[in-house]
C-alpha cells in the first residue's frame, strides 16, 4: 500500500478526527472503531486527553501520548472521505 502522510489532525466532537493528508485529501475518522478493537484506547473518552492528538514526526500517523497512536494507513483505509484534491 502506498503511504500517504498526514499534514494535520483536528479533533472534533463525538470522538471524530478530521485528517488532512499531504495529497490534499481530507477524511473523517471515528475513534470509536479503535476503542471497540483496542480497549487501551478507552482513555480517549476523556475530552482533555482526546483533544491532545498530534501528528507524529514525518506524518506517519497520529498520537495522543507515547502509548496511544494510530498509523496513517489505518486512518487512510478506514477514514470517510470528506474532500479530495
Amino acid at each position: 500500500m502506498l503511504s500517504i502522510k498526514i499534514n494535520k489532525v483536528v479533533p472534533l466532537d463525538n470522538m471524530n478526527l478530521l485528517i488532512f493528508f499531504e495529497n490534499g485529501t481530507i477524511k473523517r475518522f471515528d475513534v470509536e472503531t479503535l476503542i471497540k478493537d483496542y480497549p487501551e484506547f478507552e482513555i480517549l473518552r476523556d475530552p482533555a486527553i482526546f483533544q491532545c492528538v498530534e501528528v507524529e514526526p514525518g506524518g506517519y500517523g497520529i498520537a495522543w501520548n507515547d502509548e496511544l497512536d494510530c498509523s496513517e494507513g489505518e486512518l487512510w483505509e478506514n477514514g470517510v472521505l470528506i474532500s479530495s484534491a
